[in-house]
C-alpha cells in the first residue's frame, strides 16, 4: 500500500481556510478542524506545530511537548495553577 504525503503546512492552512469560509465560522473554531478530518485532513509533525496546535491547542490552556515513544509532538492539557 502506498503511503500517502501529507500536504505542506501552506496547503494544511488554505484548506482549513475554505472550510471556515464556506461554514461562516473563524479558523480557529474547533469545528473547521473536525470538518476538515471528515474530509480526509491531515497534517505531518512539522504542520501540527507550526499551524494545528497555535490554532487548536492555545498555549493558556495546553503546552506542546516532544513525546519520545510516538515520536511527535503532543498537546497536553496545562493543569490548573502551571
Amino acid at each position: 500500500m502506498k503511503e500517502k504525503i501529507p500536504p505542506t503546512t501552506e496547503q494544511c492552512r488554505k484548506q482549513l481556510e475554505e472550510i471556515a469560509k464556506e461554514m461562516n465560522l473563524p479558523i480557529e473554531d474547533i469545528r473547521v478542524y473536525r470538518q476538515w478530518g471528515k474530509r480526509g485532513g491531515f497534517f505531518n509533525d512539522e504542520t501540527f506545530v507550526k499551524l494545528i496546535a497555535p490554532l487548536y491547542c492555545p498555549s493558556s490552556k495546553f503546552k506542546i511537548e516532544w513525546n519520545e515513544e510516538l515520536g511527535v509532538h503532543v498537546a497536553v492539557r496545562k493543569v490548573l495553577g502551571t
